[in-house]
């Protein structure tokens, strides 16, 4: 089976499409009068599909590593899982734990010092230099990390129930490598916690009400809420 690809020879938005002709593998010269049937070397388009110029790229790239090993860049520290959305256009997605512990926090302009946050899995996705903290889950603390584990939901606020993260206008720097993810988590938690997305925890404390309760205290793994129908092979899937 032979392909024919069709792209402009000015390449400038890697998101446009491209048509990929999926060709007969038999000629036939008796087609010139049939109405919508083009033919490129007498033979029959059979398929015509269209893609992003990045996925082909992607496709390609793939398909053309005959078996041989695809080394990832240096990963951050407590990196679980590093994937390449795009390995020619420099887009990935990196995982990373945060273990359970104490952090020093901003609730509106009121400094809560030493509050006790659960073990958390944040999803960063990059392009080129670009970051963005795009999901944040929580997981209990004990056992180690499996496709099976179970996920919660993030108690506090700034992070909705499906796990996507709002920063407000607090911005991520760009980076030169992806080792730098590995304090990237800081920054997040310098952000000032306010009341978006509410509190998400099985006490039915508020905000204000849980960054009191937890200062100078561990996170109680019991006031998790489970993410409904969703483990970590599912979230490292997404």
């Amino acid at each position: 089976m032979d392909y024919v690809i069709k792209l402009s020879d000015k390449i400038d938005d890697y998101e446009g499409y491209v048509e990929v002709l999926r060709l007969s593998d038999r000629f036939d010269g008796k087609t010139e009068s049939l109405d919508k049937m083009v033919k490129i070397e007498k033979r029959l388009i059979q398929d015509l599909y269209k893609m992003t110029l990045s996925d082909l790229i992607r496709i390609l790239s793939e398909s053309s590593a005959g078996g041989e090993n695809i080394s990832t860049p240096i990963l951050p520290q407590n990196c679980i899982k590093h994937v390449w959305v795009n390995r020619a256009a420099k887009q990935h997605e990196v995982y990373i734990e945060i273990p359970k512990r104490r952090w020093d926090i901003t609730y509106h302009t009121q400094a809560f010092e030493k509050v006790g946050f659960p073990r958390m899995i944040f999803k960063y996705t990059v392009s080129d230099t670009q970051v963005t903290l795009s999901n944040i889950v929580a997981v209990q603390e004990q056992g180690i990390l499996t496709d099976e584990t179970p996920l919660f939901l993030f108690p506090f606020s700034n992070v909705n129930t499906d796990t996507k993260v709002c920063m407000g206008g607090n911005e991520l720097p760009p980076i030169k490598t992806l080792s730098q993810l590995s304090t990237f988590h800081n920054i997040f938690f310098a952000a000032p916690f306010g009341d978006d997305y509410g509190s998400k925890t099985s006490n039915g404390k508020t905000i204000r009400e849980l960054f009191t309760v937890l200062k100078d205290n561990d996170f109680n793994d019991e006031w998790l809420v489970p993410l409904k129908e969703s483990t970590l092979g599912n979230f490292l899937k997404n």
